[in-house]
């Protein structure tokens, strides 16, 4: 993920760095371009921030009538902003009221599922970061705790009981990530392996989790899912 790329980084100019989970790399100042990196940083990326709008769509389609969506997101990474203003924009020609929430602050989190819990017409939107995946458990937790429909951005959330996840798969890269480091040891150079996205986004619905909210997930977002855990 960025912060361990952003420190790996400094080691010096003969690390060579292969990422397989980093989040706008251009924005952060890894590479100059997807196509041509060109230093000693290139990857796998696993999010984009298109995703965001994915994501106000797939909860409006669960909130008939959604007004008030809270986002948690880390504003510390230039990632965590980048997504909150993906959803803003993906909001602006809509009634939807956007409340973000710091992800490194235990008690915002709580507070803002608290105050979601009051009024039906809230969601919750979890942002991809190192921040919000160590939380996985208590993300899901409170969600539960306070019947809050909320969407992850990705599947571990929704295995671990979550409502709904769309975003790519977070094992591919890794994959990939292994061709890279075998060229670069052939002598290949990391400033020519391009930054690759992801080629597949996958929907993933927890049914256990929608009845337990009292939910009633549409059949044509059912159609849609990949993924549907019963």
């Amino acid at each position: 993920g960025s912060p361990a790329v952003a420190a790996l980084s400094e080691n010096g100019e003969s690390v060579h760095i292969v990422f397989t989970n980093v989040i706008d790399p251009i924005a952060q100042g890894f590479a100059s371009s997807l196509a041509r990196p060109g230093g000693r940083i290139s990857g796998f990326t696993t999010f984009e921030f298109g995703l965001n709008a994915k994501h106000v769509e797939v909860m409006t389609e669960i909130v008939p009538g959604l007004r008030r969506l809270f986002v948690i997101f880390d504003p510390q990474l230039s990632s965590g902003i980048g997504q909150l203003d993906a959803i803003r924009r993906a909001t602006e020609r809509t009634p939807i009221e956007i409340k973000p929430v710091d992800a490194r602050r235990d008690v915002s989190i709580a507070e803002a599922f608290a105050e979601a819990a009051k009024f039906p017409d809230s969601g919750i939107v979890v942002t991809g970061s190192p921040a919000t995946g160590l939380l996985r458990a208590s993300l899901v937790q409170l969600a539960a705790q306070a019947r809050v429909p909320t969407i992850y951005p990705y599947c571990h959330f929704v295995e671990a009981g979550g409502l709904v996840a769309y975003g790519p798969s977070l094992l591919e890269p890794f994959a990939k990530a292994a061709a890279y480091v075998d060229r670069i040891l052939r002598g290949a150079l990391v400033g020519d392996l391009p930054i690759q996205a992801p080629t597949r986004y996958n929907l993933y619905i927890n049914l256990n989790t929608a009845r337990s909210l009292g939910l009633q997930i549409s059949s044509a977002l059912l159609a849609r899912a990949d993924v549907v855990i019963e």
